[in-house]
């Protein structure tokens, strides 16, 4: 018999929910990488230290920084030559980080930014893949209701058609790539044989049988993949045999229906064994083998969100708890005695709101020595009255025993309805948003899904969606227990459909076949209209770096009590913002920063410097474009480049750490104005003091990510023409740089292109010097880049050019 899978590791570092993992090794298959991406605004990289000996001591190596808000998909490339973690989040971005694999094992909790941004999506990221080797692509899917295949970090196609968001996404091999939509279809696209409407590539097959939104995709073999929905049910399908291009796209029915889980399934993954491993919102993941239900594993926490199938046979479940973990089949890697029976008391302390898991009549319940009696399958649940209390349990085939997953506690709230509008609740809270404004209503009942009700509280009050993750905590924080169960109706929290128990159903589909793939032509992507930013911030590390530099200090330099309290307060605030969870913030005060930089030694004002760059992307007391000249002025931009190498080093952190405060100003929309009228003080300050070429590559990647931000506020606003051609000026300089081969970075000269693409297609266009057009143009073309992402955005620009210029 095969054996049980057992708690191995349980691996905590993030502060949000872990939306999504995935796995990789390289060389060693008994020492994989994990890749997490979290709603705590962070992307990180798990392994275990090269020197280790021990079995099970996996842990956070590198953290990866540079999404604006939650990261909600991973995904690994590995080219051959060299590794990269990519990740994609709520700001329409796909990140693409350079793994150290040549370089010494890294310090736990050292940090990556990326080294690619992929831009193109127009809403949230929320699915991603890689097909890896030397002719490998990346592919992603976005609540825009498209996917985008991505070569060498270059948008080569997109994939249409769907009706709603597109949640998960698989690259098959060179040529075909699957997607899973909300609109309850998976498609199936040919890179060279698929028809086009307009720029967007058409499916060449269609998926049905599931009857709400495909979250997850796997595959199984060359010819055969599983998918899963919000229906409960895990589908297996064979791929069609597709050749040349059709206008007749193949229908193709499941040839296998998995049941067992009762609720949304998330997440899907596949074992060398030829097992399918599954997760989802019923606080389990499940093994399957050859259409039978293995084995069901219990996480105490509500959504299991996603699941990785690790290269030592191992698995790994990311859940809404901000845990991630690790379950074995082999007895040197299960954690101890004292862990494990630890765990099983969480699990089995977990509150279940009888509400959730339908109208039990406690009278009516068996005695507990109903579980001497066996489950008639994997993962049944049975509830059992144990004087006052309802316990509900769950079989363990495998264990031939029922295994406690919780207790089912009283009525909800006080036992009387509240009335709202016209309507009876469970719960009616009063919600202050802010000093002054009186409270808002928000109605929630105790069978609703959380996030419904956040989503609804929020559209009615005209409030930003953002805020729906620190709304679903307050309700939960606010109820008498988590919502679960096996005869709940779910609303899933982000296609509002509904869930019911999964039925059984069989069908056949032909075989597959892969034809040749070709080069498709990339489509336009000017102009980019949303800033870029650098919001990440590690409160633990500032406070201690800005504690320990102020004892060195003395006198009046160093800091007062006030000061000190009022930064640690900043500090916190800036946590609770990078992470969404702040809601009516007020103006952050960043005087005591300013102060204190202003008379600190230059060479130990870096951790209070990086404080204020986190700051400067979030209203503050000082306005935005006094944010940017204070952080220039903190570096000392002006003053000559020093030549001694410790001063040389300093000079280029806090110029660093300047430029993405400046870059961080231009989120604050609100207060735009205000950059339009001294932004092109701000872009000569930069241009004038020469330093671009003494900058390190993330100075560089800061400074041009600047000139792009400028290049999105001429965009967004006609009046902007002395701001366009000093941008422009900016932007010259740094193609001009940029253009010698040995020291050209593909993202800096990437980004400086797009900048000089969107002053292209501005309003301001026909205002800016015909010669500065033709000197940034000329510059922009003269390099020969072997990436076609570079390539296809300087025949984008020449294009533009020969619009503004008529020739």
């Amino acid at each position: 018999m095969v054996a049980r899978f057992q708690l191995s590791q349980q691996l905590q570092g993030h502060t949000g929910d872990v939306r999504s993992l995935s796995a990789l090794h390289l060389g060693d298959p008994l020492k994989p990488l994990l890749l997490s991406a979290s709603r705590d605004g962070t992307g990180r990289i798990w392994a275990r230290p090269d020197q280790s000996k021990a079995k099970r001591d996996i842990e956070a190596r590198i953290n990866l920084e540079g999404h604006a808000g939650f990261v909600n998909a991973s995904a690994w490339l590995d080219t051959g030559s060299q590794a990269y973690a990519l990740t994609g989040g709520q700001d329409h971005l796909v990140n693409a980080f350079t793994l150290p694999l040549q370089s010494p094992d890294p310090a736990a909790n050292s940090s990556l930014t990326p080294d690619f941004v992929l831009v193109g999506h127009e809403d949230n990221v929320c699915a991603l893949d890689a097909l890896s080797g030397p002719r490998g692509y990346v592919v992603s899917g976005s609540w825009d209701k498209t996917a985008r295949v991505w070569k060498e970090w270059n948008c080569v196609s997109v994939l249409g058609d769907h009706a709603q968001a597109v949640w998960a996404v698989k690259a098959i091999d060179e040529d075909f790539v699957l997607t899973a939509s909300a609109d309850k279809v998976v498609r199936m696209f040919s890179l060279t044989h698929s028809r086009k409407d307009g720029e967007m590539l058409l499916p060449v097959a269609k998926f049905v049988g599931h009857t709400d939104a495909v979250r997850g995709l796997t595959m199984l073999s060359a010819r055969t993949f599983a998918s899963c929905g919000n229906d409960g049910n895990i589908h297996i399908y064979n791929l069609p045999n597709v050749q040349g291009p059709s206008p007749v796209q193949a229908v193709v029915q499941p040839s296998q229906v998995l049941s067992g889980h009762t609720s949304f399934v998330y997440a899907l993954d596949s074992l060398s064994s030829g097992e399918i491993v599954s997760s989802g919102e019923d606080r389990s993941a499940r093994v399957w083998k050859d259409g039978a239900l293995q084995q069901t594993i219990t996480i105490p926490a509500i959504s299991v969100w996603s699941i990785a199938c690790l290269s030592n046979g191992d698995i790994a479940c990311a859940s809404s708890d901000n845990f991630i973990r690790i379950f074995t089949r082999e007895t040197q890697r299960v954690a101890d005695v004292q862990e494990l029976q630890a765990y099983e008391t969480t699990v089995s302390s977990q509150a279940l709101n009888k509400a959730q898991v339908g109208d039990v009549q406690k009278d009516s319940l068996p005695a507990p020595d109903a579980l001497l009696q066996p489950g008639r399958k994997e993962g049944e649940v049975r509830m059992v009255r144990n004087g006052e209390l309802v316990e509900a349990h769950q079989w363990s085939s495998a264990a031939n025993q029922w295994e406690k997953i919780g207790e089912v506690v009283g009525g909800v709230g006080s036992g009387q309805k509240k009335l709202y509008q016209g309507k009876e609740y469970d719960y009616v809270f009063d919600v202050d948003i802010a000093d002054g404004i009186p409270p808002l209503k928000l109605p929630y009942n105790a069978t609703e899904n959380p996030y419904n009700a956040a989503y609804k509280f929020l559209e009615r009050n005209e409030l930003p969606l953002t805020y729906v993750d620190q709304v679903v905590a307050f309700i939960e924080k606010n109820t008498e227990a988590v919502n679960l169960g096996s005869n709940n109706e779910f609303v899933d929290p982000y296609t509002g459909a509904s869930s019911y128990r999964p039925g059984a159903t069989s069908a056949s589909a032909p075989a597959a076949a892969a034809p040749r793939p070709s080069a498709p032509v990339a489509p336009p992507i000017l102009p980019l209209a949303r800033p870029l930013t650098f919001k990440q911030f590690n409160e633990a590390g500032a406070k201690s770096k800005i504690d320990e530099l102020n004892g060195q200090l003395s006198g009046a330099t160093a800091l007062t009590t006030d000061e000190k309290d009022a930064i640690s307060t900043l500090l916190s605030s800036l946590t609770k913002l990078s992470s969404q969870r702040a809601t009516g913030q007020s103006r952050l005060n960043v005087t005591p920063l300013e102060t204190a930089m202003a008379r600190w030694p230059l060479a130990l004002r870096f951790p209070l410097l990086d404080a204020y760059r986190a700051a400067s992307a979030y209203p503050t007391t000082t306005p935005t474009d006094e944010c940017a000249k204070a952080s220039l002025r903190v570096a000392a931009w002006t003053d000559s480049w020093p030549t001694d190498a410790e001063q040389d080093k300093t000079k280029g952190i806090l110029a660093m750490l300047a430029l993405r405060a400046v870059a961080n100003a231009f989120s604050r929309k609100e207060e735009a104005s205000s950059l339009l009228e001294s932004g092109s003080l701000i872009a000569v300050e930069l241009r004038k003091s020469g330093h671009f070429d003494r900058l390190n590559k993330n100075a560089r990647t800061a400074y041009a990510t600047v000139a792009f931000n400028f290049s999105v506020l001429v965009v967004s606003d006609p009046s902007s023409v002395k701001l366009a051609a000093s941008t422009l000026d900016l932007v010259i300089g740094i193609l001009k740089a940029e253009n010698d081969p040995k020291r050209r970075d593909g993202e800096v000269f990437y980004r400086a292109l797009v900048a000089l693409g969107n002053l292209l297609v501005s309003k301001s266009a026909g205002s800016l010097s015909v010669g500065s057009i033709a000197d940034a143009v000329g510059a922009s073309q003269a390099a020969v880049s072997s990436e076609e992402r570079i390539r296809n955005i300087q025949r984008e620009v020449a294009e533009k050019d020969t619009a503004v210029r008529g020739i």
